[in-house]
């Protein structure tokens, strides 16, 4: 990984809302193009691409990359499209995927570590604030849901196990709650 890859992970590992910006205007388009091809659905890509974000910041004091940043966020791309695709399929079968290894991108990195200025900050900020915001509005069994699923790592069913639901109930309140998360973000991005 690059210098400034790793600048960036650890500065979004350490709750910076910058680096985390930077992150995702570098590489979102790319990561809904990943999703779109195995999703076929450009509204599925999205919400692929803003799941593998919002997992990151969910989870950023443990998150680690040990390959190129760019591949690191392909490979969860395609996994997380591949493990949607799979539970549209097949409904209550669990699916685990695993995408073969991804060799290195010989590509130089187009990431250039500066300091912000004012206004990347207070966009950085907006967007972890907005993030915050909506998971923090939705109501108690969405948030319940999205947390265990995107923060927790748990799968459909043992949500629905540890929350005592019916593994649809639990897609029906993940939908819900990433349903919300993107019309906030795509309005976040767009304005």
């Amino acid at each position: 990984m690059h210098l400034d890859e790793q600048l960036l992970v650890v500065r979004v590992q350490a709750s910076d809302p910058v680096a985390f910006e930077v992150i995702f205007r570098t590489y979102y388009d790319e990561l809904v193009a990943v999703a779109e091809r195995v999703t076929h659905s450009r509204t599925g890509a999205e919400d692929v691409a803003q799941e593998v974000f919002l997992s990151i910041w969910a989870a950023r004091k443990r998150w680690h990359v040990s390959a190129t940043l760019r591949g690191y966020l392909r490979r969860a791309a395609r996994n997380v499209a591949l493990r949607q695709t799979a539970s549209l399929r097949a409904a209550h079968v669990e699916v685990r995927t695993t995408a073969p290894g991804v060799a290195a991108l010989s590509a130089e990195s187009k990431l250039v570590d500066h300091r912000p200025t004012p206004d990347q900050d207070a966009e950085a900020g907006a967007l972890a604030a907005e993030i915050m915001r909506v998971t923090a509005s939705l109501p108690r069994r969405p948030r319940e849901v999205f947390l265990l699923s995107r923060a927790g790592g748990l799968t459909i069913r043992n949500i629905a196990d540890r929350l005592r639901l019916a593994p649809k109930t639990v897609e029906m309140h993940l939908q819900r709650a990433l349903t919300a998360l993107r019309s906030a973000l795509a309005d976040w991005r767009s304005g």
